[in-house]
């Protein structure tokens, strides 16, 4: 079933204010989160599905224009315990 146009503009503007909340204004992914349900009509499961790969995307984006900015060795020094945490999660879904 093809979503109408409605739930496609819901969703657009969510979007743009998740990336808006993204540069420095907290509070307005607030009604986001409101408008991906609705654009989904009702499936809370599935909005946060659809909101967590523009969350990813932003995050890309913003790494590929301030990499120049970054502090590395900091970073550096946080992907080993990035990785044991993956897999310690990884692990205990394994068990249960």
């Amino acid at each position: 079933m093809e979503p109408a146009l409605s739930s496609w503009l819901l969703a657009v503007t969510a979007a743009v204010l998740v990336g808006l909340s993204k540069t420095g204004m907290p509070g307005v992914a607030i009604p986001a989160v409101w408008l991906m349900v609705e654009a989904f009509e009702g499936d809370a499961k599935a909005a946060v599905g659809a909101i967590l790969p523009v969350l990813l995307v932003g995050d890309v984006f913003a790494v590929a224009y301030y990499r120049r900015h970054a502090q590395w060795d900091r970073l550096w020094r946080l992907f080993p315990s990035g990785i044991g945490l993956f897999e310690i999660d990884l692990f205990s879904e394994e068990s249960t």
